[in-house]
């Protein structure tokens, strides 16, 4: 008789388990409900509790059933969006944080390597230098241009391509683009807000889905040195004709 009544109750058991877990998919797949895993933990918990109280009784599988959905919707509709806020607030700052610092490496930091280091993590994600300047916008891109022509870039990165578009009546500022491999970086001039105008440079294109994962570490430094090349004769030229240029590697 009690064997009986043993092998009841652990299919009693098995059963609240695998009916829990079922109600929690079947709420997540009609989209009213996200807690798959711990609403069924909690449905189970209770639903024990009854079998254990009443052994036999069919009542804890019900009440489980219950309480799964109940907790479910507690779950997802008030416990996960106030946690989901809090942590992406928590995640938003952390992160922030720690690309303040190393945009300041990226900046300050005394050697290319070192530089480039911190560079690598950030530049495919459309986060760019930006010079900003009181000096005319039109002189600044002469100084640049002849920078980048008495450079050693060619040199160092025969592959380079350089288009340079002098400035125009439509386009009175100027543009460079850089071209390496797949690669495009661009230095445009934008019209910034106030008295300062602005010179963004920062990667336009980046297609590595080609390369093997050696070739794209590879060319990943590669662009990770030309970028900061560019970024040092820009820098410099800017000086030369305004001291006072701030620079921000920025989003």
């Amino acid at each position: 008789m009690f064997d009986v009544l043993y092998e009841m109750i652990y299919i009693l058991l098995f059963a609240a388990v695998v009916i829990d877990f079922a109600v929690a998919h079947i709420m997540h797949w009609l989209n009213v409900g996200e807690a798959r895993i711990l609403s069924p933990i909690i449905g189970t918990a209770i639903g024990w509790l009854i079998i254990w109280l009443a052994p036999g009784s069919i009542a804890g599988i019900i009440v489980g059933a219950v309480v799964t959905v109940i907790a479910n919707l507690v779950l997802t509709h008030l416990v996960y969006p106030k946690l989901g806020d809090k942590l992406d607030k928590h995640t938003e700052k952390m992160t922030k944080s720690r690309d303040e610092k190393e945009f300041d490496k990226i900046l300050f930091s005394p050697t290319a390597d070192e530089r480039v280091k911190y560079l690598c993590r950030h530049m495919r994600w459309k986060k760019y230098y930006c010079f900003s300047f009181f000096a005319d916008a039109v002189l600044v891109f002469n100084a640049i241009k002849g920078a980048v022509n008495i450079s050693d870039l060619l040199a160092n990165y025969p592959e380079l391509i350089v288009k340079v578009y002098d400035p125009t009546k439509e386009k009175p500022d100027g543009d460079i683009y850089f071209e390496f491999q797949g690669v495009q970086l661009a230095l445009v001039h934008m019209r910034e807000e106030g008295q300062k105008d602005m010179h963004v440079l920062g990667i336009r294109k980046y297609e590595d889905d080609h390369l093997k994962l050696k070739e794209r570490i590879a060319l990943e430094d590669k662009i990770g040195h030309l970028l900061d090349a560019i970024y040092m004769i820009s820098s410099n030229a800017i000086k030369t004709l305004d001291a006072d240029c701030e620079i921000k590697f920025t989003r």
